[in-house]
């Protein structure tokens, strides 16, 4: 019965840090939005990601490519506010949708999963 209960527990442990692992990352990619900042996206990018911006098709692009199409996309929507709509962590992964709202009060839903910290799948549509 011990054997089960210090296995249970490390299971717990390993899960929280798990998840607050994936929170933090998950907190570095909403500021990076937050401050426009395609740098610290592109970081936490895997090397190929599934890409949608603003009624293009889905693509799997390079982390580069998304890296320079973000670049033109703050430049041009520089972020005022960002809302997070809904959100959902697990272990391994979480999905974050939110609303960006520009100095030129424009509005785009962007939505991201990440996947062992790092994002898998982005879209950004103009609302």
């Amino acid at each position: 019965m011990t054997a089960l209960k210090i296995s249970l527990i490390g299971v717990l442990c390993s899960f929280t840090f798990c998840l607050k692992a994936q929170t933090n990352a998950a907190q570095r990619v909403i500021s990076a939005f937050e401050q426009g900042n395609s740098t610290v996206l592109m970081e936490m990018m895997n090397d190929r990601i599934e890409f949608d911006i603003i009624n293009s098709l889905a693509n799997v692009v390079s982390k580069q490519q998304a890296h320079l199409i973000l670049s033109d996309f703050f430049r041009r929507n520089i972020p005022q506010s960002l809302v997070i709509t809904s959100s959902e962590i697990k272990a391994k992964a979480c999905h974050f949708t939110a609303t960006l709202q520009t100095e030129k009060k424009a509005v785009f839903y962007i939505s991201f999963m990440m996947q062992n910290d790092l994002i898998q799948q982005l879209r950004i549509e103009q609302q």
